[in-house]
């Protein structure tokens, strides 16, 4: 109630909105119809605009002007399940195959705006729900690629991104203070906008396989050291190009590497984890509850001392050789990152061996693993099956296996993960909706 309330205060305190002058006859109907149709993301029914014309009219009547009136009819109007909620019942117009229902137009239009704007359709993407244009993929594809070259559309990519790489984790990294004093609210805040601004950069104006393996960073004062260049004399995150040899794609992102570590040092376990859950759709199952999960600190006859080290004298058990096979040959790829990201090639005065796996290839390191992964055709698979699941929000099921194929060959052939999220829009699965849940 209290966000409907400042909802409510901020709308009338910004009449310029208005589609009529307040004093004019008729002006309360006239808001309340279109606030309703916005509200709803829908055109009204006869009934519908009757009971909101009263509403606001009654509201006016009862508190004595039209701005304490209006204020209580926005107030009433975006805590009503019409606008909370997203119905797609589909309107029976349209041809559906067995088993499914087509939504209607409205229904697509909201879907597109929510997926691609975060906010609900503006006026030329529900006139052309209303014309019929989005009964076909033609139609759809056009509204979509209107609303991607939009700058609204920035925040669903950003906000994409930032699930599915658990950007989040950022803000919640659990390093010692004495280690990493440099690891304050503002570093953290840095990183984070710094991994969002290159999967952004990559999305917009690279590529899929740039995604991976571009060589590009965004950096600022604070920055600079983790990154390893210059600084560029600014908190604002500028572009930079980074060395080719240290970096490539979004796996060696200062941000991203941060995000998996905890206590006193980087974690090449988690960091395999997120390859293998996030890019490669294969996570790992969770250890057997009688497995012993610590990290051994010594060896015998001596301390361990390379994480590596300790890691694989722990793993070289059966019971836990069988999945840290696939883990810790992703993990140790990025041996030449600290916790914070820092690119480096030695751990407590002894070089690190940043040699890893992937499958049954053997990469030299983080930058090889990332151009293997750029042009696998799983991570391509899965980087399709993230954004359905994103569009969608839903997980995929058996009869969604050809739009997944499609979507991955869309990204095979094109190179473009904007051409992707046009071909996912087009798709039966998002134009229509089992008949049961």
């Amino acid at each position: 109630a209290e966000g409907a309330r400042a909802v409510a205060d901020a709308a009338v305190a910004d009449p310029s909105w208005l589609p009529c002058d307040p004093v004019e006859a008729g002006c309360g109907a006239t808001v309340a119809s279109s606030l309703g149709e916005r509200a709803y993301r829908r055109p009204l029914s006869e009934e519908e605009r009757a009971r909101l014309v009263a509403f606001f009219d009654a509201a006016e009547a009862e508190l004595g002007s039209f701005d304490e009136g209006l204020g209580a009819f926005i107030e009433g109007l975006v805590q009503s399940p019409d606008f909370l909620y997203r119905p797609e019942l589909g309107d029976g117009s349209l041809p559906a195959p067995d088993g499914l229902v087509a939504l209607a137009g409205p229904e697509v239009a909201t879907r597109l705006s929510y997926l691609l704007w975060q906010a609900p359709p503006d006026d030329a993407l529900r006139e052309a729900a209303a014309a019929g244009d989005l009964a076909t993929p033609e139609g759809i594809e056009a509204e979509a690629r209107r609303m991607l070259a939009d700058p609204r559309a920035a925040e669903a990519v950003r906000r994409f991104h930032a699930q599915w790489m658990r950007l989040d984790r950022i803000a919640e990294i659990d390093l010692s203070a004495e280690r990493f004093p440099e690891l304050d609210g503002a570093l953290r805040r840095d990183l984070e906008a710094s991994a969002e601004a290159y999967l952004e950069h990559a999305f917009r104006e690279g590529s899929f396989r740039e995604l991976f393996t571009g060589r590009t960073g965004f950096v600022n004062d604070r920055l600079a050291p983790l990154f390893g260049v210059a600084p560029p004399g600014t908190d604002e995150l500028v572009p930079v190009t980074l060395p080719t040899e240290e970096r490539a794609g979004l796996l060696t992102q200062p941000g991203v590497l941060a995000s998996t570590s905890h206590g006193l040092s980087h974690s090449p376990i988690l960091r395999g984890v997120l390859v293998l859950d996030a890019v490669l759709c294969a996570p790992p199952p969770p250890p057997p509850a009688e497995v012993d999960i610590g990290v051994a600190e010594e060896e015998p006859g001596g301390e361990a001392v390379t994480t590596r080290e300790k890691i694989e004298l722990t793993h070289g058990t059966s019971e836990c050789a069988v999945c840290h096979d696939a883990i810790d040959g992703m993990g140790f790829s990025f041996e030449r990152y600290d916790a914070l990201g820092r690119f480096r090639t030695t751990e407590n005065g002894v070089e690190v061996d940043p040699t890893g796996r992937l499958r049954e290839r053997e990469v030299a390191d983080a930058v090889e693993l990332a151009e293997a992964l750029a042009d696998d055709a799983q991570v391509q698979r899965c980087v399709a099956t993230q954004w359905f699941r994103y569009a969608l929000g839903r997980s995929e099921a058996r009869a969604d296996a050809c739009t997944l194929q499609d979507l991955a060959d869309t990204l095979e052939e094109t190179d473009d993960p904007e051409e992707m999220l046009v071909r996912l829009v087009t798709s039966p699965a998002f134009r229509f909706r089992p008949e049961t849940p």
